[in-house]
């Protein structure tokens, strides 16, 4: 019969040595099945590599990630809240950027490009008599962004962070919808019939635990119709 010699106190070292490095659920389950059976048999003198195999444990059993799981979402819903791609005439157009968060941690967004030119700016389709798709700059519903100085939004864990303003009022108070924009200068009427596009770009940067998380720039873009 073939006998291999086996430093067994050499390989939990190295399993463990593993385990702290990566820090992942697997490999701590990985030292606990492994690590044990080996203690057992070959004797628990060794107390050192018992510290190990505890301190591997208690580093490893929760996520130490900080990589925040969020989404994005640039969507046009009515006064009611319901999404929509079709308006009719008498429908008021509200348009949303929402920030999800379905993480276990709260996130505050620190940096983001929310005051370009082109968000929550709006165009409409036309043909023109050559037969060409031309933009109508219909213009955008603020003049200002970031009116008071805030060092950063809080996007709660499992929660969201949304700034949402309507074409004309629903409500006096433009605080309800989110305080990065300002100056509110509503339409005096809905829309118009006919097809429009709204679209912008941003990055953004978050703080997680003081980690810095950067967003690389992304695009936006929403369609929507008024019959």
């Amino acid at each position: 019969m073939l006998r291999f010699d086996v430093n067994y106190k050499s390989l939990l070292l190295g399993i463990v040595y593993f385990d702290l490095l990566s820090k992942t659920l697997c490999n701590m389950i990985f030292v606990i099945v492994y690590s044990w059976p080996i203690l057992y048999f070959h004797g628990m003198n060794n107390w050192l590599v018992i510290l190990l195999v505890a301190i591997s444990f208690l580093g490893g059993c929760g996520n130490n990630s900080v990589e925040p799981e969020l989404e994005f979402n640039f969507i046009a819903k009515d006064k009611s809240g319901v999404e929509k791609s079709v308006f009719s005439q008498s429908d008021t157009v509200v348009l949303h950027f929402q920030i999800l968060n379905r993480s276990s941690k709260d996130v505050l967004l620190v940096e983001e490009q929310i005051g370009s030119i082109d968000f929550f700016r709006v165009f409409k389709l036309n043909l023109s008599a050559e037969g060409n798709n031309e933009f109508v700059d219909m213009g955008r519903r603020y003049s200002a962004h970031h009116c008071k100085f805030n060092t950063g939004y809080i996007v709660p864990s499992h929660g969201q962070l949304t700034i949402s303003l309507p074409w004309v009022p629903i409500q006096n108070d433009i605080m309800d919808y989110h305080p990065i924009l300002c100056n509110i200068k509503y339409g005096e009427a809905n829309l118009p019939q006919g097809e429009y596009i709204s679209e912008f770009e941003s990055s953004f940067k978050f703080l997680v635990e003081e980690t810095k998380i950067e967003i690389p720039n992304s695009h936006f873009k929403i369609e929507f119709s008024i019959k």
